[in-house]
């Protein structure tokens, strides 16, 4: 491996993982049993589903980067993520202007 522990991905996390996709599935679902049956609500079904394929996992997003913010922890939707305090600091300065 590259030198870096083998750390669990969060519970809470693999939850709202497992509910989008669940969520999104089911919709998709519900497209395909409206379409096969020419039902007059298809388009307004298709409209809902072309929706939330955007919105449920900016949702999702925000919710993992609200949780990770409230308790402090560096989340994969941190604007930081991965980067040390003088990593970030380095690339502070630098969009700054500023030279070591």
């Amino acid at each position: 491996m590259s030198g870096e522990e083998n750390v669990r991905t969060p519970a809470y996390k693999r939850v709202l993982a497992i509910l989008g996709i669940v969520l999104l599935v089911g919709m998709y679902l519900v497209l395909l049993y409206e379409a096969v049956t020419g039902s007059p609500d298809t388009f307004n079904v298709f409209i809902g589903c072309a929706a939330a394929t955007v919105a449920v996992p900016i949702v999702l997003w925000l919710l993992i980067w609200t949780i990770g913010a409230i308790t402090g922890k560096d989340t994969i939707a941190s604007p930081r993520h991965g980067m040390n305090d003088k990593e970030s600091q380095r690339n502070v300065s630098k969009r700054s202007g500023d030279n070591d």
